[in-house]
């Protein structure tokens, strides 16, 4: 957040709010049913621009939640067609190694 001009307060209350209204989320909908974003979205397009440009220390880490969040994308979505997300983690997982 710091590169995107936000000074540490203001970045620590976005994260405590993003973190409070997700958990919330989960203790009220359930896991599954509080996925959002792009995984969940099947967005091939906007998860290769983040690994084009998240910081090369933070890779790892996006990868493998992203991970994570596809398994409860295809309980959640199961008739969507998640191959070429699976793909474009998986070749971007093999290219940290």
């Amino acid at each position: 957040m710091k590169s995107c001009g936000f000074d540490f307060e203001t970045s620590n209350e976005m994260l405590i709010g993003l973190f409070r209204d997700n958990a919330m989320g989960i203790a009220e909908k359930g896991l599954v049913n509080q996925l959002t974003g792009p995984i969940d979205r099947n967005d091939v397009v906007t998860v290769r621009s983040h690994l084009n440009t998240i910081p090369e220390e933070m890779k790892t880490l996006y990868i493998e939640a992203s991970k994570h969040a596809l398994e409860i994308a295809k309980i959640k979505n199961a008739d969507n067609d998640y191959s070429e997300m699976a793909l474009l983690l998986e070749s971007a997982s093999l290219s940290e190694k």
